[in-house]
């Protein structure tokens, strides 16, 4: 127990007291009580009681939420109602009960407009209570009491009242009826706030507290009725109608002290949870378990967990790019818990990105649905931090390390395609520039001939010696990057492959339609060293989109330069135990 907790024991005790003194006074005079029979004061005990317990519970587990004591209150002031009772016998009680007897429902308002973190949050409750409290305690209560003199009005069984300064019939009846219209009034406002509450209110918090507001919502209909009853003659009664308003209001009040359980509910629901997610996270579930074990947790199936890299971006599980976005977050304990911290408007659904941090060290950041954290006061985020910080770090260092790898993948693969761009521009250059010019200095060497008085061994020689220049760097143009690629596709470059080399090897199949340069490039090459190193067949075909090439009959084929060149694209090499006669390389397209 809390010193808090301690320190008003006193008043646990004297509102627990109260119940036992009240049921002893309407028993020694049930004709002027509400409470008139032995069924009607064991209820109005166990409702006063009950809201007491329950709030004595609540004070325990949260020591700084005001809800609890809220409610205990409530319920001590439901047996005040039975002590304006003209047969109390006893001054000072007689005038406590004329002051506090309609103090009841101003704190059952109080108790509902707090729930569930104690705090009003909005200055239209905060002035309903200064209302409904003004209304109760000093024109019902305290004004009325320094003019009400029981004995002039005829009450020769009352005691006297100790705060009787000035009797006044007519002050009296006045503040009566504003005091009576006022107590109509206010609850019916109290019921429109919480219906507006409930309407704007998150999921989560709804959730939680509906079944409050609800039974909030049935005692202010029935304080309502009772005032709209005791307004023509200007005060409260227990005649037969008020007694069975009032019977609605104690069974009002023990459905409200149900309600206030509900959330203890749902956090052994929540913690259970949470359990199991220990269990899980045990296992060191596999890249992206993490996030699946979440959105088990928080019943969230479209829960993000993207990790920060020291650049600035942000990976899943696996290192792929997510564009999840944070603008900070805020302190919870050991770790900043970040609610709300950004809306992601990049996805046409309502996308909150929650910061889990240790310190100053951001570990993840959590994309869920706007309401599901939205009151972390009652959701697990805290917890979640907590628990799921080793399976964080863990899956963090995972992201971290398949980010590097697929930031090394491509840049390969920027390396092989400006590889690839420089041949193709050396390919054109040798072909629009050096290859021209010796075409021309063989024209030239020709018309000399043609001119000379008599032939020359010497010009024959230097022609032949041009065509066979050219044709050495037509051979070389063509293998730095073969024009025909780039022109018409893998399958007539292929074909002149075969014409150029004079390969006996045999093409089963080519696929007909053009793919991605790179993934032309890198099955040429492919195919070229296989034809290099005396393949006997060769086929190419496309199978959920990948490039197949099937490659029989090689003989000493550098499988490392070809693993090296398809990898740049996700490719992968298979084949079996030396020679490696039948290879297979299957590249995405």
């Amino acid at each position: 127990m809390t010193r808090g907790a301690v320190a008003h024991l006193p008043l646990w005790v004297a509102g627990l007291a109260l119940g036992p003194a009240t049921v002893v006074l309407v028993r020694a005079h049930p004709a002027q009580a509400l409470a008139d029979t032995p069924e009607r004061a064991v209820l109005e005990l166990a409702a006063g009681w009950v809201l007491l317990a329950v709030g004595l519970v609540a004070r325990l587990r949260g020591p700084g939420n005001r809800t609890g004591g809220l409610l205990a209150a409530a319920g001590a002031a439901s047996f005040l109602v039975e002590w304006a009772n003209p047969g109390i016998g006893w001054t000072s009680a007689f005038t406590a009960g004329l002051v506090l007897y309609a103090a009841g429902p101003p704190l059952v308002a109080h108790a509902v407009l707090a729930h569930p973190a104690g705090r009003l949050g909005s200055w239209p409750a905060r002035g309903l209570l200064l209302l409904a409290y003004g209304n109760a305690v000093l024109v019902l209560g305290l004004l009325q009491a320094v003019v009400y003199d029981p004995w002039g009005a005829g009450c020769t069984d009352c005691p006297g009242n100790g705060l009787l300064i000035v009797a006044s019939s007519g002050t009296l009846d006045a503040l009566g009826r504003i005091g009576m219209a006022v107590g109509a009034v206010w609850p019916c406002a109290l019921i429109l706030l919480l219906v507006r509450r409930a309407v704007r209110a998150s999921p989560a918090l709804r959730r939680v507290s509906a079944p409050v507001w609800g039974a909030g919502g049935a005692y202010a209909t029935a304080v309502v009725a009772d005032f709209l009853h005791g307004l023509p003659r200007h005060t409260l009664s227990n005649d037969p109608t008020d007694q069975q308003l009032w019977l609605v209001q104690e069974a009002a009040l023990l459905l409200l002290a149900a309600a206030a359980t509900w959330p203890w509910l749902l956090e052994r629901r929540t913690r259970g949870a949470l359990a199991d997610l220990v269990v899980e996270l045990a296992a060191a579930p596999a890249p992206g378990g993490l996030r699946d074990a979440l959105a088990r947790v928080l019943g969230d199936p479209s829960l993000t967990l993207a990790y920060p890299l020291a650049d600035g971006r942000l990976v899943d599980a696996r290192g792929r790019p997510t564009a999840l976005r944070t603008t900070g977050g805020e302190a919870s304990g050991g770790d900043r818990y970040g609610r709300a911290a950004a809306d992601d408007k990049s996805s046409d659904l309502p996308v909150t990105v929650t910061e889990l941090a240790r310190g100053d060290h951001t570990l993840a950041l959590l994309g869920h649905r706007r309401e599901l954290l939205a009151e972390p006061r009652l959701g697990p985020g805290a917890e979640i931090a907590r628990i799921s910080r080793l399976a964080l770090d863990n899956e963090r260092l995972h992201a971290e390390l398949a980010a590097r790898v697929a930031d090394l993948r491509a840049s390969r693969a920027r390396i092989v395609a400006t590889g690839d761009t420089e041949r193709r521009r050396l390919e054109r250059d040798l072909h629009d520039g050096a290859q021209q010019r010796l075409l021309a200095l063989v024209l030239i060497l020709r018309l000399a001939r043609t001119g000379a008085v008599r032939p020359s061994p010497e010009a024959d020689e230097a022609e032949r010696e041009l065509r066979a220049a050219i044709k050495e760097l037509r051979a070389l143009a063509h293998g730095l990057f073969p024009t025909v690629l780039a022109e018409e596709g893998l399958a007539s470059a292929v074909g002149a492959l075969l014409e150029e080399t004079r390969s006996s090897a045999r093409i089963t199949a080519l696929p007909t339609r053009r793919l991605d340069p790179a993934v032309e490039a890198a099955a040429y090459f492919v195919i070229a060293e296989a034809i290099a190193h005396h393949a006997t067949t060769v086929s190419a075909v496309i199978t959920d989109d990948r490039l197949l090439l099937d490659l029989d009959g090689t003989r000493d084929l550098g499988l490392l330069r070809i693993a090296d060149r398809v990898g740049t694209l996700d490719g992968i090499v298979t084949a079996p135990e030396p020679p490696h006669t039948a290879i297979r390389v299957e590249i995405p397209c």
